[in-house]
């Protein structure tokens, strides 16, 4: 559970959003992409239809994506993992846990 003194508080994580659900706090990364992305089935599977989500399958598997402004993204995570997609008119917003999130780059 997180508490809004460690949420809104200094830290060397940075967020990019928050999403409140009744009772708990999550703690989200977002990306908007123009592109598809691909999850490799080797490395995730998918658990949800509607909205699609992925888990992972193995720790530190690598997601590689180019936000709407092309800048490249390289996104590391835990075994159990779970990155949705939404698709958004002319692009698609890429969610996922910072908590299973081990490297950003």
């Amino acid at each position: 559970m997180l508490f809004l003194s460690q949420i809104f508080g200094q830290g060397p994580r940075r967020p990019s959003t928050y999403l409140y659900r009744p009772g708990e706090w999550w703690v989200v990364g977002l990306l908007y992409t123009a592109n598809y992305v691909d999850f490799d089935e080797r490395d995730w599977r998918q658990v949800s239809v509607d909205p699609p989500e992925f888990e992972t399958v193995a720790n530190f598997v690598t997601l590689d994506i180019f936000d709407v402004s092309q800048k490249s993204y390289k996104l590391k995570f835990a075994k159990g993992a779970k990155v949705r997609s939404f698709r958004v008119v002319g692009k698609f917003r890429i969610t996922w846990d910072d908590s299973h999130l081990l490297e950003k780059s």
